[in-house]
């Protein structure tokens, strides 16, 4: 049987060193969070909880000084808010911060009036980093525009991040059509909304308003799902051929020709052990290519550190490189299986079990041995990153072995 792990998560390494230009057009409003949050904007928790965003000056700094945490633990792999701006200054709300609350909490970010009345049409960009847990951001983080800041209309930032998919790109740069509520209109307000509970965090900047849709035509993603190696740490006399895969979307305004996406595994020395194309044709604007696995398969032959890296290509030269690839990592070893080398602190929200109900829960990873030989199990590692709202909980570890 072959196998491929699929992996969900942002990708670190080089591409958080690349900044680009994301906008064909100028815009007529702009807010970038240089000099803090701007006098006249309101910031509240409508749940009364006291839930609200804050400044932060400095993506670096990993929690404190109204800066959101990285979560870049094993289970997460997130890192910095890499906005354009975003060195200086940015804003953030910490749901996690806040831990778990008796309600919901209903943060409300708002801007001054903003003047459109000339505007046929009112198109608004932001550049966003944003990680739920408990209630889905496809419902609980939207953006709201209101004439009279009274009556407002909800748009759909983040249509497919559910609580499944947790963390949304760094950054995310949302573009919509708020032309049928803002255009024409001299008094247009900006709401960024949230609805959660013991989330992980939301971070904003660089917000601009345009005239016309900003969306560069030629802009291709090898998005945030893609094909890994079955074990981070992989025994030598364990391996087995493995596959490849990884969804692309073309988030231009023009159809793309001739996309193509290939798939390089080196070796620790930066020897190519591997590496195929596979071609996609034709990729029309707004459409995802998913689930089309590479042909070929790969089955190392020696012990050392493996890196895998996807690229992705088209006729039209792309307006973001920076999300045109995609790469893990693995090490094969003499007797050690890991899916993660660090530990975690995630737990369900307090909302998933009854009044009066013991808290428990678990979680667990599975490790394929295709032929034992002479090799017998003999320890297991593990590591939880223990905040104070676990200190003294009591932990059982179960090993399970089970035939097929």
């Amino acid at each position: 049987m072959i196998k491929a792990t699929l992996r969900f998560g942002v990708l670190l390494s080089t591409l958080l060193a690349l900044t680009v230009s994301l906008q064909g057009q100028t815009p007529f409003w702009t807010e970038d969070f240089a000099g803090g949050i701007p006098a006249g904007w309101t910031n509240v928790d409508a749940s009364g909880q006291g839930v609200i965003f804050e400044w932060c000056n400095d993506p670096q700094t990993n929690g404190g000084d109204s800066c959101p945490s990285w979560f870049n633990d094993a289970i997460n792999v997130q890192a910095p808010f890499a906005a354009t701006t975003a060195a200086n200054g940015f804003v953030s709300c910490d749901s996690d911060e806040y831990g778990q609350l008796a309600n919901d909490h209903i943060v409300r970010f708002t801007t001054t009036a903003i003047d459109c009345s000339a505007l046929s049409e009112v198109w608004v960009e932001f550049q966003s980093h944003i990680g739920v847990f408990t209630v889905s951001a496809v419902t609980g983080a939207v953006l709201r525009v209101s004439t009279d800041n009274t009556v407002w209309t909800t748009y759909t930032p983040y249509p497919d991040l559910t609580t499944t998919v947790r963390w949304s790109g760094n950054p995310e740069v949302v573009v919509l059509d708020i032309s049928a509520t803002a255009a024409g209109s001299a008094t247009v307000y900006l709401q960024w909304e949230w609805s959660g509970n013991w989330e992980y965090q939301w971070s904003l900047d660089d917000i601009g308003l345009y005239e016309e849709n900003p969306t560069p035509p030629n802009d291709m993603q090898v998005t945030n799902w893609f094909a890994v190696a079955p074990n981070l740490f992989w025994p030598l006399s364990m391996v087995e051929p493995f596959g490849f895969l990884a969804d692309v979307v073309n988030v231009g305004s023009a159809d793309q020709t001739n996309v193509t996406l290939n798939l390089t595994l080196e070796d620790e020395g930066g020897n190519v052990v591997f590496t195929e194309d596979l071609n996609y044709g034709a990729i029309a604007v707004d459409t995802f290519a998913y689930d089309v696995p590479f042909l070929g398969t790969y089955t190392p032959t020696e012990m050392g550190a493996y890196t895998g890296t996807y690229t992705l290509t088209a006729d039209a030269v792309d307006s973001n490189p920076a999300d045109n690839s995609a790469s893990f990592e693995f090490l094969v070893n003499d007797t050690l299986f890991a899916k993660e080398t660090s530990g975690f602190a995630n737990r369900p929200a307090g909302s998933n079990w009854d009044v009066g109900e013991a808290w428990s829960w678990a979680y667990g990873n599975y490790f394929y041995v295709p032929e034992a030989g002479d090799n017998i199990f003999k320890y297991v590692f593990f590591a939880l990153e223990v905040p104070v709202a676990l200190a003294g909980e009591n932990v059982t570890v179960s090993i399970y072995k089970w035939g097929r």
